[in-house]
């Protein structure tokens, strides 16, 4: 194949995704690998490939010399390279004899002897025309082109890379590699960096290529030449780098001030090494060209591994009037361990030195960040610099500054502005969670305005704990500079670990203000809030006379993070000698909480201290509970004392401005000495002292006209006399003594009991004094107060003198009310007393206490009078529970008892109502039933019977007589008789015509008094059993002479003959035929009392004589049916004694069962006089016999009834 291409591009390169990217089609790409020998990289893959004729490598380069992973292919190594190279060809044949081409793509490669040299020994060990470039290969931009000026023989190849993208490409392919550790000559860092500064087109890689494992430690003899020309140094190319610098610049014997590497350029990259040991500062960058450098990845003052102190004389690294400089990352490869230094770790110097960042780094401790490797001054200082950052808002961003021989941060000098120190650790360990205490102040401000420490996010939270002085210090030096304003301290944590629910101490105060005006600690979102507690000294200290107008708002002084446990510091708050500052405020979110601090010396919210401490406000504030406002979380000692002659201070102020002053172990608020310090507005309970103190001596008395000096002027209080309570409104009345004609302000508060401080303010009155200096008062309040709260005052001058709290609480006195009402009797039950319904006398009614519903020991009872009224008078306010006990006989119509919740003053009426009760009915139910098996009991299948009459036979005659209460069965058979009273009943039933009682009729009940449940009495009835109508068989056994079958004269008859009914016809009498029979005398025989039916007579032919009739004879026996017709006087459907016959009524057998006697129906007949009848000589069959009721009657029995004829 003609032409066969492939190119190489070393991992190396910048960006060389773009131009492995950017290959033409069709021809192979290979990358090779940075850590590796590169040169044994082609030969290998040359080797596995045939007919290769042209080799492309991208890669840095400078005279005489092409980097090749991690070797340089240069001058001095090509013989030793010889064989390798002969082998890039060696699997392959050019399609023209001979005709190999290598085009190398690196800056300078073939620049000046040296570089032709290199290019043309390259060519005679590959046997292959070679091409390279004279100058910069690469951007225009960077001064590149992608020319490649110098060739051996002919280069009939272009260039491998489409024009895009070499015109898209940024940078330039220009390495200087350094190969030994020598101080000065080729291969030498000395000599990269000299060859870089003098390189056009920048920027410039100075890599390291020094043959040997371990650490390589060259050793300047004297200062390196400073970098003028953007450069990256990076230790990192070195082969074997994992992580840990493996290329130490040992400072030892360069010279008196000699720093490790001086930048006086930009965009430089300083990464991966380690420095140490020289008299100057490790790195130092200068100037206000010097901007945009980088400081990545070293190891600043120690051994590479970030384990022994290496430390340089001066700072670890220095940005001297140099802006916009880097030093570290937020990757951990990124990060700086700068320790061991003999000044600064970190030194940000001068009014020039603007928008530098530290972040990443780990300043004054081990790698590790667990143990102290100290900077000995400053962790990382600031002075003059403006607008640089220290640390950031993410976890990468965070700098652990700890472990260092004074602060951790210091800012310092009036043009030290607007730098920002947040997400650090400072005073900790790399977890935040030990300390490795820097030996000064965790972070000082100092001559310096404008600054911000922290931030609003969580991210932004310095851990500032654990330094063995104060953690946050903002001061002037000398203290009337007046420089350190305007700085702010939000969100971080100091005195506690990261977590804000643990201590970790800074041995003196949490965040100092010393001489320094205008400065924020705090902030009145929850973003804005500092942690500041768990401190060794004060939680926040403002110290001396220039330190005025500062604001401490919305932190946490003495809590955990979440404001529910004490973290304590020694006091909250220390206002010293410092006038005109304000501890909270009176917008949402401005109060702190300051809480939970304590000490067996001290334990006190806030102090304010000094005869230069005035003007001072304290606002809006929790002072011994949690953060929710409520939870007692108190100071140990007091909530808040003015001491040592401070004056005019204001503790709590106009309507919301207020503070919360309860829970702490001794005195709400104690004036101890000073004047005119104002304590308004605040509520103040709980206190295990007096809720104000003035003079640390408990209550100190009134004296007349006040004229007394000490704390607050010993001011008067208000006496009180009376609070009385009505309709929504308080009124306290009292009186007052003070100096003469002179105004006053009287604040009133109520007290849960037994509090005798001031726990809620209920209103404020202005009094004047008389002439005597006396004045009265009986202030109204609309305002709701419960009675038995206690009432107390306090006294206020014009001058803001505040008296104690009144010696002797007042409780609040409620009006007395009543109950009243009425028992009357309740006719109609309906609850309410109408017209007629009158009063009942003698009733007890009582208060119920424990609503047993029992007049008990103690419970108050009255009487009803004449007109039913009752009257429970001079009650308090309460809920009670009225009662009356109901008279015997009586039931209540109203509840009882009645809740009443009666209001202070009220009088409430509660009516009771009764009503006789009436007596208890009972009742009668039951069934009729068919009882088809007569055994009295109704069971399954048998059902009722209904439009059967039941009645009660009060007369028990039997009959069903003018007002006996009757009832009809329904459909089921069920009757009922409801609402009787207490009685003995006969319950009879009238039994249908064709039945017959099978139960006991009537049956005897007796209901008794205030029986509810039902008497039940069931009937059961069967049909009454229609007699059969039987008829007879007789005959004459004779003696038929002549034979002819007839008795005729003459022929006799025949005696002792057996004539028998063949039953089965079989001509023998059997068994169980025992209707036979024996002729009489006279020949005749008789079969009596025989059912309907045809029978087979047979005679049983007496020996030697035959029959002359038939034998047997079978003979049809027809029925009757018979009756009475009678006058049913009492209506039982029976014919008892004394009930006679009906003569004239016509019966008939009604064939169609119309109810009318039809043509045809001839077997009509007329009843006899005695009302007899009779149907004989009827077939066997059922017959519907039909009475037609004579006019004016109505029968008694069934009509018609059904009767079977047999």
């Amino acid at each position: 194949m003609k032409n066969q291409q492939i190119v190489f591009v070393d991992s190396a390169v910048e960006d060389w995704q773009s131009l492995a990217g950017g290959v033409k089609a069709g021809i192979e790409v290979i990358l090779v690998d940075r850590a590796r020998d590169g040169i044994e990289q082609i030969a290998a893959a040359l080797e596995r490939r045939k007919d290769i004729e042209i080799v492309h490598i991208i890669s840095h380069g400078e005279s005489g010399s092409l980097q090749l992973g991690q070797t340089s292919l240069n001058s001095d190594n090509l013989e030793t390279y010889r064989d390798c190279l002969r082998r890039w060809f060696s699997s392959s044949v050019s399609s023209i004899q001979n005709k190999f081409e290598i085009l190398l793509y690196g800056c300078n490669v073939a620049a000046g002897e040296k570089g032709a040299a290199f290019v043309q020994k390259l060519s005679q060990l590959t046997k292959a025309s070679v091409a390279a470039s004279a100058d910069i290969t690469g951007s225009a931009e960077k001064g590149g082109n992608w020319l490649l000026e110098y060739a051996t023989g002919v280069i009939e190849t272009g260039l491998a890379i489409e024009p895009e993208a070499m015109a898209n490409y940024a940078h330039a392919l220009a390495t200087f590699v350094v190969t030994n550790t020598n101080d000065a000559g080729p291969g030498s860092l000395r000599d990269a960096i000299t060859q870089a500064n003098a390189t056009a087109a920048p920027p410039h890689n100075i890599n390291f290529n020094i043959p040997g494992a371990g650490v390589q430690t060259i050793a300047p003899l004297s200062s390196l030449p400073i970098i003028t020309v953007p450069t990256v140094i990076n230790g990192t190319t070195q082969a074997g780098f994992a992580g840990t610098p493996l290329i130490q610049l040992d400072g030892t014997n360069a010279g008196a001030t000699t720093n490790g590497i001086l930048i006086t350029g930009s965009g430089s990259t300083i990464r991966g090494l380690a420095i140490n040991r020289f008299r100057g500062s490790g790195i130092f960058i200068v100037g206000n060209a010097a901007t945009g450098n980088f400081v990545l990845g070293n190891s600043i003052g120690t051994d590479p591994n970030g384990t022994a102190d290496l430390g340089n004389a001066a700072s670890g690294v220095v940005v001297d009037n140099a802006p916009g400089n880097t030093i570290g990352g937020t990757a951990a490869a990124d990060r700086n361990i700068i320790s061991g230094n003999d000044a600064f770790g970190v030194l940000i110097n001068a009014a020039g030195a603007t928008g530098n960042r530290v972040l990443g780094n780990i300043i004054g401790t081990n790698a590790a960040g667990t143990a102290a490797l100290p900077n000995t001054l400053t962790g990382v200082q600031i002075s003059g610099g403006s607008n640089n950052i220290v640390g950031g808002i993410t976890a990468g961003d965070r700098n652990l500054i700890s472990g260092n021989g004074s602060a951790g941060v210091f800012i310092d000098g009036a043009t030290a502005t607007g730098n920002t120190v947040l997400g650090n650790f400072i005073g900790t360990d790399i977890n935040g969670t030990a300390k490795v205490s820097n030996v000064g102040f965790g972070v000082a401000i100092q001559n310096a305005p404008n600054n911000t420490i922290g931030g609003n996010t969580a991210g932004a939270r310095n851990i500032i704990s654990g330094n063995n002085a104060f953690g946050v210090v903002i001061l002037n030096t000398p203290a009337t500079s007046n420089a350190a304003t305007g700085n702010r301290v939000l969100g971080n944590f100091i005195g506690t670990d990261v977590s804000g629910t643990a201590k970790l101490s800074n041995t003196l105060t949490g965040v100092l203000i010393q001489d320094a005006a205008s400065n924020t600690i705090g902030g009145t979102t929850a973003g804005d809030r500092n942690i500041i507690s768990g401190n060794d000294g004060f939680g926040v200290q403002i110290l001396n006379g220039n330190a005025t107008l500062n604001s401490v708002l919305g932190n946490y002084i003495g809590t955990n993070s979440a404001g529910t446990a004490a973290l304590p510091n020694i006091i909250g708050v220390v206002v010293d000698n410092a006038p005109n500052n304000t501890i909270g405020g009176s917008v949402a979110g401005a109060g702190n909480i300051i809480s939970g601090n304590s000490s067996p010396s001290a334990g006190l919210g806030v102090q304010i201290t000094g005869a230069s401490a005035t003007g001072n406000t304290l606002r809006g504030n929790s002072i011994g509970v949690a953060a929710n406002g409520t939870s007692p979380l108190g100071n140990s000692s007091l909530g808040v004392q003015i001491t040592a002659a401070a004056s005019n201070n204001a503790i709590g102020g106009t309507a919301g401005e207020g503070n919360i002053i309860a829970n702490n172990g001794n005195i709400g608020v104690g004036v101890n000495s000073g004047t005119g310090n104002r304590i308004q507005n605040n509520s103040i309970f709980g206190n295990a002292g007096i809720g104000i103190d003035l003079g640390n001596n408990s209550i100190t008395a009134n004296d007349p006209g006040d004229p007394d000096t000490g704390a607050n002027n010993l001011q008067n209080f208000p006496v009180l006399t009376t609070a009385n309570v009505s309709g929504g409104n308080v009124t306290v009345a009292g009186t007052f003594n003070s100096i003469p004609s002179a105004n006053f302000t009287l604040q009133f508060f109520a007290n849960t009991p037994p509090g005798t401080q001031g726990q809620t303010l209920i209103g404020s009155a202005t009094v004047t004094t008389d002439a005597a200096g006396n004045a009265t008062f009986n202030q109204v309040f609309p305002v709701a107060v419960a009675p038995g709260q206690l009432i107390t005052a306090t006294a206020i001058d014009a001058a803001g003198n505040t008296s104690e709290f009144s010696a002797q609480p007042i409780p609040v006195v409620a009006p007395l009310g009543s109950i009243t009402g009425i028992k009357f009797n309740d006719v109609d039950g309906n609850g309410t007393q109408t017209a007629g319904e009158l009063g009942v006398a003698g009733v007890t009614v009582f208060l119920d206490t424990n609503n047993d519903g029992i007049l008990g020991a103690g419970e108050t009872s009255v009487t009803t009078g004449a007109n039913g009224s009752f009257n429970f008078p001079n009650l308090p306010a309460a809920t009670y529970n009225v009662r009356e006990i109901v008279p015997p006989g009586n039931r209540p119509t109203t509840p009882n008892p009645v809740s009443v919740a009666l209001a202070a003053g009220q009088t409430t009426t509660v009516n009771f109502g009764n009503q006789a009760i009436p007596p208890v009915l009972g009742s009668i139910t039951g069934i009729k039933f068919n009882d088809a098996d007569g055994n009295g009991t109704q069971t399954a299948g048998e059902l009722g019977v209904a439009g059967v009459t039941v009645f009660l036979d009060t007369n028990n005659d039997g009959i069903l007589g003018a007002g006996e209460t009757s009832v009809t069965t329904g459909a089921n058979g069920s009757f009922n008789f409801p609402n009787l009273p207490a009685a003995t009943y006969n319950v009879r039933e009238i039994v249908p015509a064709g039945s017959q009682p099978t139960t006991p009729n009537p049956v005897s009940v007796t209901l008794a008094a205030g029986q509810t449940t039902p008497a039940t009495v069931n009937f059961g009835n069967r049909s009454t059993p229609t007699p059969a109508v039987l008829g007879s068989i007789t005959g004459i056994k004779f003696n038929d002479v002549d034979g002819n079958g007839t008795q005729t004269a003459g022929e006799l008859g025949v005696a002792g003959v057996t004539v028998f009914l063949d039953t089965n016809n079989d001509g023998i009498l059997g068994a169980g035929e025992t209707s036979a029979t024996t002729t009489s005398p006279l020949g005749s025989f008789n079969f009596p009392n025989l059912p309907a039916g045809t029978y087979n007579v047979r005679e049983i032919v007496p020996a030697g004589s035959q029959p002359t009739t038939a034998n047997p004879v079978s003979v049809p026996v027809l029925g009757s049916i018979t009756g009475i017709k009678f006058n049913d006087v009492d209506g039982n459907g029976t014919q008892t004694a004394g009930e006679l016959g009906v003569a004239g009524v016509t019966v008939f057998l009604d064939s169609n069962n119309d109810g009318i006697l039809g043509a045809g129906e001839t077997s009509a007949t007329t009843t006899s006089p005695l009302g007899s009848f009779n149907f004989p000589n009827l077939p066997a069959g059922t017959y519907n016999v039909r009475e037609i009721v004579p006019a004016g009657s109505q029968p008694t029995t069934a009509n018609p009834v059904s009767v079977i004829a047999h």
